[in-house]
């Protein structure tokens, strides 16, 4: 079962970001984590399951499906409720979260 997000209010409530490890990463391969979260994410949508831990690369994020008033309207929404990383100051969870909001 599919649904439609659009428009999509993004709920981001960061109850911790735990940063264990600090190396690099390059560029291609944050490309490719997040290429692989993002195809994560759209199977999630695409599921019937409610809530979900989806992994990616020393990257976890819970994620889950709710509905949101939004202008007076209930709007069908993906909240970004725990994020934890293994990996610090590279930018991944910026490149998730833009690549969400440019996608939905």
């Amino acid at each position: 079962m599919s649904i439609q997000l659009k428009p999509l209010l993004i709920s981001i409530v960061m109850k911790h970001i735990k940063n264990k490890n600090n190396f690099n990463k390059t560029n291609e391969s944050l490309s490719d984590t997040v290429n692989e979260f993002m195809n994560l994410l759209e199977q999630f949508i695409n599921s019937n399951v409610k809530n979900q831990w989806l992994y990616v690369d020393g990257f976890k994020m819970y994620v889950r499906k709710s509905k949101r008033l939004y202008d007076g309207k209930f709007i069908d929404c993906i909240d970004l409720a725990a994020i934890e990383s293994d990996v610090q100051g590279t930018g991944l969870f910026t490149l998730i979260l833009n690549d969400i909001l440019k996608k939905y």
